[in-house]
């Protein structure tokens, strides 16, 4: 541990104490702990945020541009599903499970079609369907 991690720490826990016993109006109250948790966390030597676990409803990934990438999440009516979106934001990839127990993977094309579809029924019946491109 490194000594100015130490003694942000410090200052942090002291200015805890100092929030406790003043009034939440007061500037310095609130201004120390702020600098206390920024200090940790750039005495830190990596500013890569770490975590083992994230939990989320939904989580969107996007490129350097902004755009839409990566959506996963669950919905209400018990489906959990993965969109992997192509550079033009079209859809091209849903893999999905469903309240139901059934279970699917489509590849799309980039005009949106949905060229293969594998799944599982609830009953465990397997589905792979395939279309060919219209000629």
């Amino acid at each position: 541990m490194s000594a100015s991690f130490l003694v942000a720490r410090l200052a942090y826990l002291a200015s805890m104490e100092l929030l406790a016993s003043t009034e939440p109006s007061d500037f310095i109250c609130w201004f120390f702990p702020i600098w206390g948790l920024l200090t940790i966390w750039i005495s830190r030597g990596d500013n890569t945020p770490n975590f083992d676990i994230v939990t989320c409803k939904e989580l969107r990934v996007v490129d350097k541009d902004g755009k839409l990438r990566i959506k996963a999440g669950t919905r209400a009516d018990g489906r959990a599903s993965v969109y992997w979106f192509d550079k033009d934001g079209e859809l091209r990839i849903d893999v999905s499970t469903f309240a139901d127990g059934q279970a699917s993977v489509r590849w799309l094309d980039k005009d949106g079609e949905t060229r293969i579809n594998a799944g599982t029924l609830a009953d465990g019946t397997v589905v792979l369907p395939t279309e060919d491109r219209k000629k």
